[in-house]
């Protein structure tokens, strides 16, 4: 259990929280870093695609579609 010393009374919901993380045990902590960075990273590609769409519509940008990965590939390498 790790301890935590506080040099004054008010402690931030930040550091209160911190020390309930940290006192986890390492499996605990690190299934919880994987479903934060799983959030985040879901959240940051919804937001590309919603940055897409509005360009695609817009005329900005041109989208493409392919009928498999390796038609995607090939027109990559062209």
């Amino acid at each position: 259990m790790a301890t935590l010393q506080v040099s004054n009374t008010q402690v931030s919901t930040l550091d209160a929280l911190w020390a309930l993380f940290k006192s986890q045990p390492k499996a605990v902590r690190k299934a919880f870093v994987k479903r934060l960075k799983s959030e985040e990273t879901s959240e940051e590609l919804k937001e590309d695609v919603v940055k897409h769409i509005k360009a695609v519509r817009s005329g900005k940008e041109k989208t493409y579609s392919f009928d498999s990965l390796e038609d995607a590939k090939k027109w990559l390498d062209e």
